[in-house]
């Protein structure tokens, strides 16, 4: 009996991301039904009876907590999903209302990196201006970019000093900066 529900835990992935919302088949269903009714203490009940109990019992104050935490769960993905959304469309609203196509110079994008290094204020100057170069350039000069940065090749001082300088996660965010379409 455990072998088997173990074999359909594999097939069908159940307990992983993969198996969420898997159908299973009902011939295994069957399968599954006949290996119970083999095990004494279920063998009496026939394949067509249902259960009695209509699962767990909860008190008034049990049920509300268990609703509310139902509740939580879907808000928050909606709101996940919502906040994403919101953030897309003032990134793209960003882009799209700039009207200058923007390029910035090595020694420019070198002076920005190099003031990014300072810290505190300097820092997140350097960032800020970094991020609106990198929205109001257009797609082809940001892939450009993104390749050149991610990619540092010898001698180039522009890209060394981004991977130098700055944090993973500023590296990370300016990046999906260029990244964004336009």
């Amino acid at each position: 009996m455990t072998r088997l529900a173990m074999q359909l835990a594999k097939k069908y992935h159940l307990g992983e991301p993969a198996g969420y919302g898997a159908t299973i088949n009902q011939s295994d269903i069957s399968d599954l039904a006949r290996a119970i009714h083999t095990i004494p203490d279920y063998s009496d009940y026939e394949e067509n009876e249902m259960l009695d109990a209509d699962g767990v019992s909860l008190s008034d104050k049990q049920e509300w907590a268990f609703y509310g935490f139902q509740l939580r769960g879907i808000t928050d993905r909606i709101m996940d999903d919502e906040i994403a959304k919101d953030i897309e469309r003032m990134l793209y609203e960003k882009v799209r209302v700039s009207y200058e196509n923007y390029v910035a110079s090595d020694t420019e994008l070198l002076a920005l990196f190099q003031s990014y290094g300072h810290g505190g204020a300097q820092r997140q100057t350097a960032l800020g201006r970094s991020t609106r170069i990198f929205l109001t350039i257009d797609q082809t000069s940001a892939a450009r970019l993104v390749q050149r940065l991610s990619a540092p090749s010898k001698g180039d001082t522009v890209a060394d000093r981004f991977q130098s300088v700055l944090s993973q996660l500023d590296k990370s965010a300016l990046l999906a900066t260029l990244r964004i379409t336009r």
